[in-house]
Order: structure tokens, then sequence, then C-alpha cells
């Protein structure tokens, strides 16, 4: 299983998706419930707007740089999924969002 990430517009009839921000899979979790300020993880971000995510994305990703040694040790045993792929990944969600600050976030 993994995150889907996509930043979607609506257009009064429905969500598009503007950006397909990708994948990365679940074994990262526990980074992410450690990173972000939200009980939640990174779903904590599912239908934020982007404004508002891109706070929490760059807190993520800024307590997960300032301690690489602590989040590597969280790296899966199971080799699915490493620190450097869930931070380029929060890095992608925060570079697309910034492309579209009036469009939501959507988590599959």
């Amino acid at each position: 299983m993994s995150y889907d990430v996509q930043i979607t517009v609506n257009t009064g009839f429905e969500d598009v998706c503007v950006e397909e921000c990708g994948n990365y899979t679940y074994n990262v979790s526990e980074m992410y419930y450690d990173a972000f300020d939200l009980k939640e993880g990174l779903r904590g971000l599912h239908d934020m707007g982007c404004e508002s995510a891109r706070k929490h994305l760059a807190d993520a990703i800024e307590k997960i740089e300032s301690d690489p040694s602590k989040y590597r040790k969280m790296n899966p045993k199971n080799g699915w999924g490493d620190y450097e792929g869930a931070l380029n990944f929060l890095r992608r969600i925060r570079k697309d969002c910034a492309k579209h600050p009036k469009a939501k976030v959507g988590i599959y």
C-alpha cells in the first residue's frame, strides 16, 4: 500500500486533478507521524488547501532534515522505503502545492 497524492481543484461539479505528486510506501508512516504536527501524520493533509498544507509540509521537512539519524533509524526493516525517499516525497508535494496555492491536497 502507498500514499497516493494529488493536487486537485474543484470545478463546481467535481474535483479535478491538476498535479499527480506520485506515491510512496506506507512503510515510512512512522516518520510521517513523528514529523507532522497532525495526529494523522501525512494523511492529515487530505482535503487541506495547498496554502495551509505548505506550512505543515515545511515544518515536517525541517524536522526530518534537522535529525537525519533519528529518522534513518525509522527506515522500514523490510527495505520498502527509506529516509531519503520519504523526504523527497514531501518535497515534491510541497513543490506542487506551491504551483497551485488555491488548490487542495488529496491523499488516497
